[in-house]
């Protein structure tokens, strides 16, 4: 029976020792948290917050949205797209102003610009002037069909405003009335006058007159 309580009594104090170690642990674990609280209270908040990202780097995957893609050579093959229509369109309006100022007319018109080769009467910055519808009348007298090169500024840049006030001067200086504008050039700044019936003329065929052919002196021909 002594031995029995000697063994209950070494149980007890053992036991009493494993509760005061485990007391003591608990201890120093609360003694180390209450440490660590106080350092990171300490720690700067930049610092903290590095921490913090680190921690949460470990169980969340950030995706940084790419740039939205465009296709380079789409974008390219619609500039180049562009700049040649550009080109075309330039390119047909040049055409225009050539062909409107060059194409040959159903009614022979082309075919008496190019009869009268050059511009016998300038009208200058200044204007038409008596002395400039006496000369139109002279001309036209003389060839039927006159070019006459117009500075168009002043009249409003209009060919046919010189036309008209030019027609009106020469009348005055003794011209038949109805004096026709075969052809107006804006490019050229140059109007074709014609004597009253010279449009039905070229119509008909009758004007401007054939040119004759250069002649050929014997010995020349093969």
């Amino acid at each position: 029976r002594s031995a029995s309580h000697h063994t209950k009594e070494t149980s007890a104090r053992i036991n009493e020792r494993d509760t005061a170690l485990s007391g003591k642990q608990s201890e120093q674990e609360d003694i180390s948290k209450r440490s660590a609280e106080r350092d990171i209270m300490k720690t700067p908040v930049s610092f903290v917050a590095i921490l913090l990202l680190q921690n949460l780097s470990l169980s969340w995957s950030f995706t940084i949205p790419s740039p939205p893609t465009r296709s380079v050579s789409n974008s390219d093959d619609a500039l180049l797209s562009r700049k040649s229509t550009a080109r075309i369109v330039a390119s047909q309006r040049c055409m225009s102003s050539t062909d409107e100022d060059a194409a040959v007319s159903f009614d022979g018109s082309e075919k008496a610009w190019r009869y009268a080769k050059k511009p016998l009467l300038s009208i200058g910055a200044k204007g038409a002037t008596a002395a400039h519808g006496n000369s139109l009348r002279q001309l036209l007298e003389d060839h039927t069909i006159v070019k006459v090169k117009v500075n168009p500024k002043p009249f409003d840049n209009n060919l046919e405003n010189a036309f008209t006030k030019l027609r009106e001067l020469a009348e005055e200086k003794g011209a038949p009335k109805n004096i026709e504008m075969i052809q107006a050039r804006d490019s050229a700044r140059t109007i074709l006058f014609g004597m009253p019936g010279t449009m039905d003329r070229i119509q008909s065929g009758d004007f401007p007159p054939e040119e004759p052919e250069p002649e050929v002196e014997e010995g020349e021909e093969e």
